[in-house]
């Protein structure tokens, strides 16, 4: 009878442990939750936007979704400094007393094009535009994919005719061109709708954006059976979305929560001086994006050979070379560096004897040593630095010159 009551006590003693220990993780998770942009709530699917919000969406644009305004100005913080944007008459970066020279290149892309987080006469453009004593046109849009891209290019080409096109965008891009609202892959974007294409019957289809007038955001529920019709990536949202109990969530999906954990591991590690510590922990926050992207890219690729082949016959039609040049993160380097694995691999190969494909990969997977001093930040990578934008510039001019392009 004695040994039936310790055995009975020590089964509830070992019950209330287990309860201890469930309640303790819920209000960890819970906290960590609080303090997260990964893990998110359903009432975060379609979040209230404000009409403040809205009037200071000075970028919207009806077609392309958003755009750099005609001679405007527009600063943003980094790294603990003020980054100004001059935008000309003709909505490209300006590149100061450059812009009074012909042009004879044009670039069009997402913000490694744009070259964020540097001033004006430190883009790649700029220098190069020096090296070859000529304007290169920098019409570079933060947050645009190939689509967004082509679909400028197709509105510039013929007030701003060039004798070389260069498309400039990231491994990136693969999220983007299957996406009609960046909320649902980049969260909390929540202002940024956009067109896309679809692939029917072997064909590009365009599907235009929805969002005509401003206003429309206020409205976006309205547009649900649209967003799960075309954008791709609403699962991918939906898998970070963590409820009460937590436990159930973690146990369903429990990289959203191990990612949030990387990013205050890294912080900690940077503060404390263990800078290789830190690096591993912001690799591993990387690890899953770069593996989604890959299965997009798998899934995708029809998708994107369409895009170039209709840049090449756009090029064609306008007597224009048109170069693809892929400008890989700092993410994108690190994992092909340890993998040997550049997911992106299809994409960057010669589609078309009609079209120059170029890859900054090939310079930076062989100076890994230097890799930190060529973007923003060597943790999270953020765009290049200035070292490495006049980097970029040298391999771009080297490129030009074997390829025997004409300036």
């Amino acid at each position: 009878m004695t040994n039936l009551l310790v055995l009975s006590k020590k089964l509830v003693y070992s019950k209330m442990e287990i309860i201890y220990i469930i309640v303790f993780i819920e209000i960890l998770i819970y906290i960590i939750y609080k303090k997260s942009n990964l893990l998110l709530s359903k009432k975060d699917f379609f979040p209230n936007i404000s009409n403040d919000l809205i009037r200071k969406f000075n970028s919207f644009d009806n077609g392309l979704g958003w755009v750099n305004q005609k001679n405007s100005i527009k600063k943003e913080p980094s790294q603990g400094k003020e980054i100004v944007y001059t935008y000309n008459e003709l909505g490209a970066r300006s590149i100061g007393d450059i812009d009074i020279k012909d042009s004879s290149i044009s670039t069009y892309g997402d913000s490694y094009c744009l070259s964020r987080e540097v001033k004006d006469i430190e883009t790649w453009q700029y220098f190069l535009s020096k090296d070859l004593n000529t304007n290169i046109i920098n019409f570079g849009v933060g947050n645009y994919g190939l689509d967004q891209s082509l679909l400028r290019l197709k509105k510039e080409y013929k007030n701003n005719p060039t004798n070389t096109v260069i498309m400039a965008i990231t491994p990136y891009t693969i999220t983007r061109i299957t996406s009609v609202w960046k909320h649902f892959s980049e969260f909390e974007n929540v202002l940024a709708f956009k067109p896309r294409f679809i692939v029917k019957n072997d064909k590009l289809e365009f599907i235009s954006n929805i969002i005509k007038d401003k206003k429309q955001l206020l409205r976006i529920k309205e547009y649900q059976d649209y967003l799960y019709k075309y954008d791709e990536h609403i699962n991918y949202f939906d898998s970070h979305i963590y409820k009460f109990p937590f436990i159930f969530s973690l146990i369903k999906n429990p990289k959203p929560l191990f990612r949030t954990v990387n990013v205050k591991l890294t912080r900690l590690f940077e503060k404390l001086r263990l800078p290789k510590v830190a690096l591993w922990f912001s690799d591993k926050y990387f690890l899953p994006e770069i593996i989604y992207r890959k299965k997009l890219f798998t899934q995708n690729e029809k998708l994107l050979k369409l895009l170039i082949k209709d840049y090449v016959y756009f090029s064609k039609e306008n007597n224009f070379t048109p170069i693809l040049l892929m400008l890989p993160a700092i993410e994108d380097v690190k994992y092909y560096k340890k993998t040997k694995d550049k997911y992106y691999d299809n994409f960057t190969k010669k589609i078309s004897d009609d079209i120059i494909t170029l890859d900054f990969m090939d310079f930076l997977s062989h100076n890994i040593e230097k890799l930190s001093q060529y973007y923003i930040d060597n943790y999270w990578g953020g765009h290049y630095s200035v070292l490495g934008n006049l980097k970029l510039a040298v391999f771009l001019k080297e490129r030009l010159n074997e390829s025997k392009i004409i300036i």
